[in-house]
Formats: C-alpha cells, sequence, structure tokens
C-alpha cells in the first residue's frame, strides 16, 4: 500500500485550510511566533512537503493547546507525511473533544488502514466521509496483499453498490470475481469489455479462459487457468488468491501449487517449499521442473537445477521449454558448449516459436559467442517469427552493435526506442552505442534512462555498472 495517500497529495486543499485557519482563528494575531508557524505549515503545504507543514502546526499547537481545532489539520499533515503514531494521538484528541467530528473520524479510518488493521479502519469510514471510494479502493487492495480473496471480493461487491456507474469500480470487481468465481463473472468481464473504448487484453483473455474451461465442469481447473490468465499480466495478488482457490478445491494440484511457489517470489516471499512440493508431487511435469529449477538456478544450485530438468526430459524428451530452461541454467554456471546444445535444441523442436529463437539470441549476444553466424540469424529468426516484434528488433541492433556495424545499429536500436520508449534494454544498447562512438554524454543520459525504467532488472542493473565506469 502506498505510504502517502493519494487525497492528501493535493496541497491546495491544505493550503486553503491553513488560509481558512488563520482568518478565522487570528484576525488579528497578537502572537508573531503562532503567526509565524502557522505561516509557516501554510508555505510548506503549498509546496507538498507534509512533514514540514505537521512540524509547523505542532509548534502552533504548543503555543496555545486551548486551540484543539487546530489537531485535525495537524492529524491530516501527520498522515501525509508518514507518522501513523503521531496523527493517531492527534485525531484521537480532536474526537476527545468532540465525538461527532466527521473529518476526524474519517482521516482515523485511513489510519487505521496505514497500521493493517483492516477491520478497524472499514468500521471507521462511512459513505459521508470525503475519498471514500478511494478508501474502499485502498481497503480491497489491502486485503488482496493480506492474501484475503474472500474479503476482497466483499469490498469490490460492496464498493460497487456505492459506485454502479463507475467503470473502474466495475473492472475491479469483475477482476476480483473472476479470481474468486470465474463462471460467475463472466456477465461482469463482458460488461466491463462492451464500456471500454479499446478492449483490453487482460479481460478478453480471462473471458477465452473461462469459456474454455466451461466444458470441463472441473472448477479447480478454471480457477487455475484464470490464475494463470492473471499471472501473464503480472497481477500477483489475484493470481494468488485464485491458485489458493483452486488448491482449496485440489490440494494435489502440481501446476497451481507450482505457479502459486513462482508468484510468492514475485511478491518477495520464500516460494520454495510450494515449489519444491509440487515438482515432488509431478517431478515431470514441464512446469513443475521449470518453476523449481529456474528457483534453484537463480539459488546458486545449478547443479540440482540441472538434475530436476534432466529428469523431466527423461519423460518429455520434446518438450522445448525444458530445454531452453536448461540452456539458461547452463549458462548460469558457465558451461557455454552445454547451454548452446540445449538452446539449439529448443529451437529445432520448435522452430516456429519466436521464444526459442529470441532465447539462442540472447545467450549468443550476453556470452558473445558466435554473433555473426548464431546470435544474428537467431535474432532475425525471431523477429521474423513474431512479426515484428520490438524486443527481436532490438536484439538485431545489439548484434549490429557487437559486430563493429555501428550504423546499422544506430538506425535499429533508434526504431526500437521510437516504437517503445519505456524498453529499459533499448536504452541500454543506445547507450553502449554512444560510448562506443564517443559521446560519453549522450551515452550517460541512455544509461541513466535504463536505471530509472528498469532498477532492479538486468538491463537496468548493467546499465548502473556501465555508469559507474563511466563515472569514474
Amino acid at each position: 500500500m502506498p505510504k502517502l495517500l493519494f487525497f492528501l497529495k493535493r496541497p491546495l486543499v491544505i493550503l486553503l485550510a491553513g488560509c481558512l485557519l488563520i482568518l478565522v482563528l487570528f484576525p488579528d494575531p497578537a502572537d508573531a511566533l503562532l503567526q509565524n508557524a502557522l505561516e509557516r505549515a501554510r508555505t510548506a503545504a503549498m509546496h507538498g512537503r507534509a512533514d514540514a507543514a505537521f512540524q509547523a502546526v505542532q509548534e502552533a499547537v504548543a503555543l496555545d493547546p486551548a486551540l484543539t481545532r487546530l489537531d485535525v489539520a495537524a492529524g491530516r499533515l501527520a498522515l501525509e507525511a508518514g507518522l501513523n503514531s503521531e496523527a493517531n494521538d492527534l485525531l484521537q484528541a480532536a474526537l476527545a473533544h468532540n465525538p461527532d467530528q466527521l473529518e476526524a473520524t474519517c482521516l482515523l479510518g485511513w489510519v487505521r488502514l496505514q497500521q493493517g488493521q483492516l477491520d478497524a479502519a472499514e468500521q471507521l469510514q462511512s459513505p459521508r466521509c470525503p475519498n471514500h471510494n478511494r478508501f474502499l479502493a485502498s481497503l480491497r487492495a489491502a486485503h488482496l496483499a493480506n492474501g484475503s480473496l474472500e474479503q476482497a471480493y466483499r469490498i469490490a461487491e460492496l464498493h460497487f453498490t456505492y459506485a454502479p456507474g463507475n467503470l473502474e469500480v466495475l473492472e475491479s470487481y469483475a477482476l476480483v470475481m473472476a479470481a474468486a468465481s470465474p463462471d460467475e463473472s463472466l456477465p461482469l468481464l463482458r460488461a466491463v469489455l462492451e464500456n471500454q473504448e479499446q478492449p483490453e487484453e487482460l479481460v478478453l483473455d480471462l473471458i477465452r479462459a473461462i469459456e474454455d474451461t466451461a466444458p470441463e465442469s472441473d472448477s479447480a481447473y478454471s480457477l487455475a487457468t484464470v490464475g494463470q490468465t492473471f499471472v501473464r499480466y503480472q497481477r500477483w495478488q489475484l493470481a494468488s488468491g485464485a491458485l489458493r482457490m483452486a488448491l482449496d478445491l485440489e490440494p494435489d494440484y502440481p501446476e497451481a501449487l507450482a505457479y502459486l511457489g513462482y508468484i510468492q517470489q514475485q511478491l518477495g516471499q520464500d516460494g520454495r517449499e510450494a515449489l519444491q512440493a509440487a515438482w515432488e508431487m509431478a517431478p515431470n511435469s514441464t512446469f513443475s521442473a521449470l518453476f523449481y529449477a529456474n528457483h534453484l538456478s537463480a539459488s546458486g544450485e545449478g547443479a540440482q537445477a540441472i538434475d530436476v530438468l534432466e529428469t523431466a526430459l527423461g519423460q518429455q524428451p520434446e518438450e522445448p521449454a525444458l530445454f531452453a530452461q536448461l540452456g539458461h541454467t547452463y549458462a548460469a554456471e558457465g558451461d557455454i558448449e552445454a547451454a548452446r546444445n540445449a538452446f539449439l535444441q529448443a529451437v529445432d523442436l520448435a522452430p516456429e516459436d519466436p521464444h526459442y529463437w529470441r532465447a539462442l539470441a540472447s545467450f549468443s549476444l550476453q556470452a558473445e559467442v558466435e554473433v555473426a553466424t548464431l546470435g544474428l540469424p537467431a535474432a532475425r529468426n525471431a523477429y521474423i517469427q513474431s512479426d515484428g516484434s520490438n524486443p527481436d528488433r532490438d536484439l538485431i541492433g545489439y548484434a549490429h552493435l557487437l559486430l563493429g556495424d555501428l550504423d546499422l545499429a544506430a538506425r535499429l536500436l533508434s526504431e526500437s526506442i521510437q516504437s517503445d520508449p519505456a524498453f529499459p534494454s533499448a536504452w541500454l544498447h543506445w547507450g553502449l552505442l554512444q560510448q562506443m562512438r564517443g559521446n560519453l554524454e549522450a551515452a550517460e543520459f541512455a544509461l541513466d534512462i535504463a536505471v530509472r525504467l528498469e532498477p532492479n532488472g538486468p538491463s537496468g542493473q548493467r546499465a548502473a555498472r556501465v555508469l559507474e565506469n563511466i563515472r569514474r
């Protein structure tokens, strides 16, 4: 949950409140210190500095404790500054003076929400509160983050009753319902689709997934399929909820358990137990082997990861995804020849799938192995098979960069950036190109963008290392 609340991010609201307080309470202030503190609070709030505004209001309260009406203003500022304990004390003091004060009660609901006391937060809020719609959206998200799909569904349904004509609320309700009860969500998902100017791919894919699994009459399978659909769009909380529902119905469901472990990793949790259990339950399952091997490799247990993949390949010798993961694992272990052979096996088994050509090209370019004879042709095949995707154009540009054809590389990389200005890999490669040309200022500019677009990803991390070397 964001630390700062949206409705508190409007300094003009605080500014107007500060002006009113000064005019109403102090039409002719005799105490210069008090007036100065309030003026500083007003100026800080106007510039969005909630912490400084809060400190100034606290000074005003200390100068004249009788001004209890300042407690709510100070509580609001403390909440915006992320000082939940201070906000709680100030708002409680305001309510002690006037128990019927709606603003203080509503703000205290936001404090409880920030503190993770979700039931108490809900009790303190009501439709009369300002920004109640945003509160319900935040409460729904908090329940999802806590892994409580049932509570998130209840809040989404309540929110919809308050704002039935709001498309954003309708979509949130439909998505949560899809994770909890796929069949029942179809009318809502179709209603979302009908009201969208441009159909959202997630909604379309959910409808397709639910309709395709309906003939199976297997609720666990339908829920798992919905969960996997949410995974493709990185909607981790909803995916987790759907997969947990599937496992409640069918505890011995290795694919659902494997996906759940993968999701836990994406959420910063330890998914090893689920991944290992899924693999032990079904060691020949593609999903179980892939997810568990990837975890082992990332944990520095490459030899065990290779054993897992080779066990699965013993039963599924024509599964290209297993060979591709084996290639990644060998590459991470530094066995370039074994990695090369594994990636070639993957493309031999699925020559029309751009994913495997892309994996082969990326391996060749990253290891700088056979760039002209392996990496560049693989990147071109990926580009052809994907009907000209931007990542593949970027790979071709990078291959020409490594081969020293800087003019052609510049054209391709420029086209890649123009096609998708938020693609970090293209900015990284553009920065490397500028570095090779001696344009260090342009290189720093591009590499800095790559870092900001993907601070924790491979492109951003490599860009950060290159930037560090340039700036030494």
